[in-house]
């Protein structure tokens, strides 16, 4: 802290300044982890012991000594992010290292407050090129439920779009594609948002995209990664709509006729059943309308 008051601009010092915070952070998520698989395994013990506890220090010692941990952690993880930010946006170099480690406070904790500003001011001073190295973990995260982690990822590619639209294009073309749903509806939204400043660009990237997935992606292979995604949303998230939106693209693809021989030999093969299902996916969507 000495070393981060007296020479501010020292990246050195940021850095172990974030480490040090990092570290303590990282052993009271490791220890609350612990705590609960323990309190899952071993519930009558788990309340014995909390019962002794209230015993000894008291109801409200037991709590108070929770919420001084809880803002601990949550300071912690605040310092952490605030050192990460300036010892990157002050190295001469990059460091991929200390990237990963922001993006795992990040992505680990988002949605508590000071942790969210943190990271939001850390936009705000760190070069966007930051953020290059990591453009697949970042994309990954657009699936999550967490609307504000969500919203925070849209608004810093969008940032990036205008400086490093090709770095961004290629990445968001092939999530666009993704049968995961909530993945590909941002991608194209940001593909829609970066084609306004860059159309041709986009244009382009979709079509190599596009004739990559072709020659590369059989059809044998699409269908059984969709029927596997199908299965999973039907019997174990009970998202029958989900099942129909996820496969009926790919009746439309595969009835829009054939460009290869495998594909031929695969509507020789399955073509029949395939009809079949169609016909009851839109007799579902029919009933259910």
């Amino acid at each position: 802290q000495k070393a981060v008051q007296l020479k501010p601009n020292y990246y050195k010092a940021w850095n172990t300044w974030a480490l040090l915070h990092f570290g303590k952070a990282q052993a009271y998520d490791d220890r609350s982890r612990r705590e609960r698989t323990a309190m899952r395994q071993h519930p009558s013990l788990h309340a014995q012991q909390q019962q002794q506890q209230k015993a000894q220090f008291g109801v409200q010692g037991c709590c108070r000594d929770d919420s001084i941990g809880g803002r601990q952690h949550e300071a912690d993880l605040r310092e952490a992010v605030r050192g990460f930010i300036k010892s990157i946006s002050l190295r001469p170099r990059k460091n991929l290292q200390d990237t990963l480690r922001l993006l795992t406070i990040w992505f680990t904790h988002a949605g508590i407050t000071s942790v969210d500003s943190a990271v939001q001011a850390g936009f705000a001073t760190a070069p966007l090129d930051t953020w290059l190295g990591v453009i697949p973990q970042v994309l990954a995260r657009l699936r999550s439920n967490n609307k504000n982690l969500q919203t925070a990822i849209r608004t810093l590619l969008r940032q990036m779009s205008f400086l490093y639209p090709e770095a961004l294009v290629f990445p968001l073309t092939v999530a666009s594609n993704s049968s995961i749903s909530g993945l590909a509806d941002s991608a194209t939204q940001l593909l829609e948002h970066m084609s306004r400043h860059a159309p041709e660009l986009v244009q382009q990237s979709k079509l190599v995209s596009r004739e990559l997935v072709r020659v590369s992606v059989l059809w044998h292979e699409k269908w059984h990664e969709a029927l596997e995604e199908a299965s999973r949303l039907h019997y174990n998230e009970a998202d029958t709509d989900g099942m129909v939106a996820l496969l009926l693209p790919l009746h439309k693809a595969t009835a829009g006729g054939t460009e290869t021989l495998r594909e031929v030999a695969f509507v020789q093969s399955f073509g029949r059943e395939l009809e079949e299902a169609h016909v009851l996916l839109k007799r579902y969507q029919k009933a259910t309308a």
